[in-house]
This record gives structure tokens, C-alpha cells and sequence, in this order.
């Protein structure tokens, strides 16, 4: 090949689109190591789903007839500790399920699991508990009252 035919090579495109190449690359390499990483945040989840089988499985609190749950209400037959620890029983955990109507009367209070005393422990600094509460009103049946608040507190130690 003669000098003429060669390609001119313009050293300092090359080096620009070199750099922007090693930058975007090294970038992304960086972005996909940091989303690996990532642990996913479940701070609660475990109590949260505790409560929701609480409220919503017809083994526990809620209604159910002929096979099918009626979810969010409430039958007060199946408002004994027996129940509902032997539905939402789970290892190094505790509630308190209050019943109470709607001008704040308790109707029936059940306290079940092997921390159902530590409940106060919620809240307190450096706690290694996962802690969850929740107010709902309710369909009642099986009493005198129709409607009805419950107030669940769980308490779930971290293994």
C-alpha cells in the first residue's frame, strides 16, 4: 500500500470515543453490581402478613360458610385463644386481639402466642422485634352487635 490509499487516523476522535466507551461501560458495570446488592427492605412484612391471616383466613376471625370466607368479617364464635393460636400460631410471636364496639365497649379481648406479654416491647429503640397493629371495623356475627372495631397487635422476635 502506498501512503495515498492509507485511512488518516485522527488519534484524538479515537481517544474521545475510547474514553466514552470505557466511561458507559464501567457505568453500567457499576449500576448492575449496586442493584445486585441491593437487599429487598421486608422491615414489617412478616407481622403485616400475620395480621392479614389474622383478619382474612376463614380458619381464624373471618366468616365462612358452605366453603366460601367471607373476608373482613367477623364471626365472634371464632374469637377464642384456642383458634386462633392454633391458626396463626408461628414461633417466638404473640397478639392481642381486641373486639369492642363502636362506642369503644370491649366485647371480647383474646392474647395468644409465646410473646403475648412482650407486646410492650413494640417501639422501644434498638428492638429486634417486628412489630404491627392495626384498627378495622367489622361486620360482626354471632352477637348482639352488628358492627363492631377490631384492634389486632402482633409481635414477631427476628431470628
Amino acid at each position: 500500500m502506498s501512503e495515498e490509499e492509507r485511512i488518516p487516523l485522527n488519534i484524538p476522535e479515537i481517544a474521545l470515543a475510547l474514553f466514552l466507551i470505557v466511561v458507559t461501560s464501567l457505568l453500567l458495570v457499576g449500576a448492575v453490581k449496586v442493584h445486585m446488592n441491593r437487599e429487598v427492605e421486608t422491615n414489617n412484612l412478616e407481622s403485616y402478613l400475620f395480621v392479614n391471616r389474622l383478619l382474612y383466613s376463614p380458619n381464624c376471625l373471618s366468616i365462612s360458610e358452605n366453603d366460601r370466607a367471607y373476608p373482613g368479617s367477623v364471626n365472634l364464635m371464632n374469637f377464642d385463644e384456642v383458634r386462633l393460636g392454633d391458626c396463626a400460631s408461628k414461633k417466638n410471636s404473640g397478639a392481642r386481639v381486641f373486639l369492642s364496639d363502636l362506642e369503644g365497649n370491649e366485647i371480647k379481648r383474646v392474647e395468644f402466642g409465646e410473646l403475648k406479654n412482650a407486646i410492650e416491647l413494640c417501639g422501644s429503640k434498638g428492638d429486634n422485634f417486628q412489630c404491627n397493629s392495626r384498627r378495622i371495623f367489622v361486620p360482626l356475627t354471632g352477637g348482639s352487635v352488628s358492627n363492631a372495631v377490631v384492634d389486632i397487635e402482633v409481635i414477631i422476635k427476628d431470628e
